[in-house]
């Protein structure tokens, strides 16, 4: 019965949390998010901008998502073009002027309480060029990892992938977790993807997924919108403990 129960509570911990045995200081690492309508990470067809989200230990990041980033510029993409975008949506001057940025810098996990952290706002669409042609009934987020930890301090990390913001019409699937990163350790890899259609996340040339300059809740007209989260490991420790601790209650009532 012991050995049940203890195999029970490991295989709860890593269903749940994805763990792997690489740990990492969390130095540096990066999450690519490329959007296309088709292809390979090594040939993405129709990528028009990437997004990056980092984490870092340089002392100028920060963890405000209300306040611009210091390390990061605003870029306006080319939506004349067809192609797909990816890019965090961020206020970036004191007015209150928001703007689309192609990198989110922010604190590292392992200065966050039980490692939990959410990146928001993440908006991907799909642009008709001049003639008002996309060439694709679907839309693929391609996910890279470049250092990414699958633990840190012994701790499992995973990361999810939630929709927040759809176009009319969409039912589909509106979470996913992503599995084990290649490793921290490992250059820029291919990591995982995702398929959606391109229905209602195509913006005529010239313009963007976002009508205006306020919250943006507010004003996104189209494309869809995402959150970044780490699942919360220290639920999954708990739920391992108690199933071990039944173990040892178990043991007792035998021994008794």
């Amino acid at each position: 019965m012991r050995k049940v129960l203890f195999v029970a509570s490991a295989v709860c911990l890593l269903a749940s949390a994805f763990a792997v045995s690489a740990s990492a200081d969390e130095q540096a690492w990066t999450i690519f998010i490329v959007p296309g309508w088709g292809g390979t990470w090594d040939n993405v067809e129709g990528e028009g901008a990437e997004a990056a989200l980092e984490a870092s230990t340089v002392a100028t990041v920060l963890d405000d998502p209300n306040i611009k980033d210091p390390r990061d510029g605003q870029l306006t993409p080319p939506t004349m073009d067809s192609a797909t975008f990816a890019q965090w949506w961020r206020p970036f001057a004191a007015d209150g002027t928001w703007g689309m940025f192609i990198r989110d810098s922010r604190k590292p996990l392992n200065t966050v309480p039980n490692l939990v952290k959410t990146w928001e706002n993440l908006i991907v669409w799909a642009a008709n060029g001049p003639m008002n042609t996309y060439p694709s009934e679907t839309l693929t987020l391609f996910f890279s990892a470049k250092g990414v930890p699958n633990s840190i301090g012994g701790r499992p990390v995973a990361y999810k992938l939630v929709m927040t913001y759809a176009p009319a019409g969409y039912t589909g699937q509106r979470e996913w977790i992503l599995p084990p990163s290649p490793g921290p350790d490992s250059p820029r890899a291919g990591w995982f993807n995702v398929t959606l259609p391109v229905a209602g996340a195509i913006m005529a040339p010239g313009a963007t997924p976002i009508s205006g300059t306020g919250d943006i809740a507010a004003t996104q007209n189209g494309g869809y919108r995402f959150s970044l989260v780490t699942p919360e490991p220290g639920s999954m420790m708990v739920l391992a403990t108690g199933l071990v601790g039944l173990v040892g209650l178990v043991s007792r009532r035998r021994s008794a």
